[in-house]
């Protein structure tokens, strides 16, 4: 499926109650499952035979996990957990380590009864940075859908299910990095009540687990999560600059596919159409045009045609709200021969299409593509 672009006026739809947290995790008494077949690289450092892909060590009082980048430090880990002699009780917290392997994720909780764990645990907890413990423990092969609202200052969104931009997307997320100077806030979460509006990161994963991630609030370098499985939210304040981070790179992801519009009234042959009402505005200038001349609704669907957008997103369109255009902007009443109507609304940087069908469908493009499709409406005209 290509990548699909939400409009601004869709974001609020998106937003219903989509959220995940990890699952429960295993402890470090539960015996690991059998190694998977497999070639292992030369060197690689393994846990119980099977390959290390990343590891951290975990705070549980800030909710946060922290990379281990040292090899040394990770050897050693790896020697003490697989003798065996750690005494920890299942339940204990006063710190851990995650290790994902080719077999899967392990986690370890430690306590003060291993005061080697829990030193090697609180010295690399100190010298990296820590990360959201959630993002880092999901599973960016499980998440099947993403959406993102876009932003408060400018109108934009996506909806994908494409593989390689769950994969970037996962990948930048789990890199964000926590201000650990600052308070880290828990609070209860109502399933029955869930938050609404703003504009959510939302993920779904294949296990029907999905994450709700807000971020960027009030201009801060906030982020919160939130899930369908757990019964609390997390807070964090993230880094300086981290939010305007995570949201250029899921800009950029929205952004490298782009595709054209060649579908719905679009598609349509000039013999279907009967009739084409339409009226713009940008700036001080403006035009209005009501025809049922076949070569100008030709030249008008040639026109959007050739609009450079970045995806499509599709709604019911009773869960849309359309109003005529404020500011620069064109609003297109495209009336078929068979009696059916579709009408096209254009903003600076959006479109949005509602269909006879009951479907709606929103595009993204820049102003450069829109002042180009204005100046030949009015050629048309």
């Amino acid at each position: 499926m290509k990548l699909k672009k939400l409009s601004y006026l869709a974001a609020a739809v998106a937003a219903a109650v989509l959220t995940a947290f990890p699952v429960q995790a295993i402890s470090f008494n539960t015996v690991p499952q059998a190694v998977q077949s497999g070639v292992t690289a030369k060197n690689a450092v393994t846990y119980f035979g099977s390959e290390v892909l990343e590891s951290y060590t975990y705070n549980p009082q800030k909710h946060t996990y922290h990379k281990i980048t040292d090899s040394k430090q990770l050897s050693l880990l790896i020697k003490l957990l697989e003798s065996g002699k750690t005494k920890a009780p299942k339940g204990a917290k006063e710190g851990g380590f995650l290790l994902v392997t080719k077999n899967g994720k392990h986690e370890i909780y430690i306590d003060s009864q291993e005061k080697e764990l829990l030193t090697l645990c609180k010295n690399n907890n100190a010298a990296s940075p820590g990360r959201v413990q959630w993002l880092v423990f999901m599973s960016a092969d499980k998440i099947t859908e993403m959406s993102y609202s876009g932003s408060v200052s400018k109108a934009w969104g996506f909806r994908t299910d494409e593989r390689w931009a769950l994969s970037e997307a996962a990948s930048l997320l789990k890199s964000l990095k926590v201000d650990e100077t600052k308070r880290i806030t828990t609070q209860p979460e109502d399933h029955k009540n869930p938050p609404t509006g703003g504009k959510p990161l939302l993920l779904e994963f294949n296990t029907g687990v999905s994450h709700r991630i807000d971020f960027g609030d009030n201009g801060e370098d906030s982020l919160s999560i939130r899930s369908t499985d757990m019964g609390y939210s997390v807070t964090y304040f993230l880094q300086k600059g981290e939010c305007d981070r995570l949201q250029k790179g899921l800009k950029d992801i929205s952004q490298k596919n782009p595709t054209y519009i060649l579908s719905l009234p679009m598609k349509l042959k000039t013999e279907e159409i009967a009739s084409v009402s339409a009226y713009g505005y940008l700036g001080e200038s403006s035009f209005s045009i009501d025809t049922s001349v076949p070569y100008k609704i030709k030249r008008l669907c040639e026109s959007l045609q050739a609009m450079r957008v970045y995806g499509v997103g599709k709604y019911m369109a009773e869960e849309m709200n359309f109003n005529t255009p404020g500011g620069d902007g064109c609003y297109i009443r495209i009336i078929k021969r068979d009696g059916s109507e579709d009408f096209i609304h254009i903003y600076a940087e959006e479109m949005t299409i509602l269909h006879s069908n009951s479907s709606y469908y929103g595009y993204h493009f820049t102003k450069e593509d829109f002042r180009s499709l204005y100046q030949e409406l009015t050629k048309i005209v």
